[in-house]
């Protein structure tokens, strides 16, 4: 449950001057401050309550993320059998519809959770195989001046979810073989057109044919391996949802964490992924650069929406709320105002300002990213790219202030990747 907020707005407006937009690559948020961690006990009863109310939150959105997926899985299934023009639009659309989810679900990212955490076997979770980026485009499929590039175009490589699953990073990073960016690929292709124009990526269904009408080669391969790689998808969903079941997996682990390590796992999560992740490394990165090869999902130009889902899922857990609901159950928030109500407001206003910043960012003028983020002289408008900026600037102070929620309780956490 949300506080009584409104006194605190024009605070957390005043709030975006700490935090300006870094003038490199840098994750990290420069201007972030230790704060002293207060004397304060966390109740156990608050604990527990969280606890539940974030494996809740965990389980729901992870849910629907993976039934979404399913949907999608059925629409490319589907394309891929008799290949089409309303089919194509059919499997595009299930993707932008099933992206929306998931994006709420990195939140959970950097807290020691399922989606990234290293296990007992050092065995990593599935995050590098559901969405790692950038993409080196042409490690997959055929690209502008290369039409025989990528695994789809290697009539050697045996097209296998073990083999395209162990390709995944396994030399440069960039070389991004599996997960929503690799489906996103085969799906829209390269978006080569000028960037001034709200386009994206042009591949034509009929890549996909074998028959006369085929606009390149491989269409065969190219169906197999889009299959391949959802199928993969949805393993690698049903593995963290199935860690997320009640009382047993890792479940059970995160529920016996002592009161501290729960909260900092928490707290240190969603301001390491507002600040560092979203933020530094996937805002700006293309802010900086001003092209389009720099946004998260730069084939279909669903940037915004990622920008704005990935705000979301933060909002979500630290007031304990889904589809803008509350779950009825105890969030950090309630935790922190308890502690000290005054840092409780002020970490209020700074979503209040998130909130706002975000909105403007991701809608109207500000649409599609790779369009916004042009610098001035490759003629965008300069209020394009103060939206971003504003929308940076606001989660750079998000991260300050969830940083100083956690030292309310006592604990020490950072805004900072590592």
């Amino acid at each position: 449950m949300k506080l009584n907020k409104k006194f605190y707005i024009a605070l957390g407006f005043a709030a975006l001057g700490l935090v300006a937009c870094n003038d490199d690559d840098n994750s990290n948020n420069d201007d972030n401050v230790t704060v002293v961690p207060q004397d304060f006990v966390i109740p156990d009863a608050e604990a527990t309550a969280i606890a539940q109310t974030y494996s809740d939150l965990a389980r729901t959105n992870y849910t629907e993320a993976l039934d979404l997926a399913e949907t999608m899985q059925t629409a490319i299934n589907t394309f891929v059998a008799a290949p089409s023009a309303d089919g194509f639009e059919a499997a595009k659309q299930a993707w932008l519809t099933a992206r929306e989810v998931y994006g709420v679900s990195e939140a959970f990212r950097l807290a020691d959770g399922p989606i990234d955490r290293i296990d007992e076997n050092d065995v990593e979770g599935p995050e590098g195989l559901l969405n790692s980026w950038p993409m080196d485009e042409g490690f997959v499929d055929y690209i502008e001046g290369d039409l025989e590039s990528g695994f789809v175009n290697d009539a050697g490589f045996v097209l296998s979810a073990e083999a395209l699953e162990a390709q995944n990073g396994a030399v440069e990073e960039t070389e991004v073989s599996v997960g929503w960016h690799a489906i996103e690929f085969l799906l829209w292709g390269q978006d080569n057109d000028d960037q001034l124009d709200a386009t994206a990526g042009q591949r034509a269904y009929t890549d996909y044919l074998t028959s006369e009408e085929a606009t390149a080669a491989n269409g065969d391969r190219r169906g197999q391996y889009l299959v391949i790689i959802t199928d993969l998808l949805i393993e690698n969903l049903e593995f963290v949802l199935n860690e997320w079941t009640e009382g047993e997996n890792y479940d059970a682990t995160f529920a016996a964490l002592s009161n501290e390590q729960l909260l900092t796992n928490i707290l240190g999560g969603i301001g390491k992924f507002a600040s560092g992740e979203l933020r530094g490394e996937r805002m700006v990165p293309g802010f900086d650069v001003g092209a389009q090869e720099d946004e998260h999902s730069c084939f279909s130009d669903n940037t915004h929406i990622d920008i704005a889902k990935n705000y979301e899922g933060v909002s979500n857990i630290y007031f304990g709320e889904y589809n803008g609901e509350s779950l009825n159950g105890t969030s950090p928030s309630e935790l922190i105002a308890m502690a000290d109500a005054e840092v409780a407001a002020e970490v209020e206003a700074a979503f209040d300002a998130a909130d706002a910043a975000v909105l403007a960012a991701t809608t109207g003028d500000a649409v599609p990213f790779d369009r916004a983020i042009l610098s001035v002289e490759q003629g965008n408008t300069a209020e394009r790219r103060a939206l971003i900026s504003d929308a940076i600037s606001a989660l750079g102070v998000l991260g300050v202030q969830i940083t100083n929620a956690a030292a309310a309780i006592g604990l020490e956490v950072t805004a900072e990747l590592e």
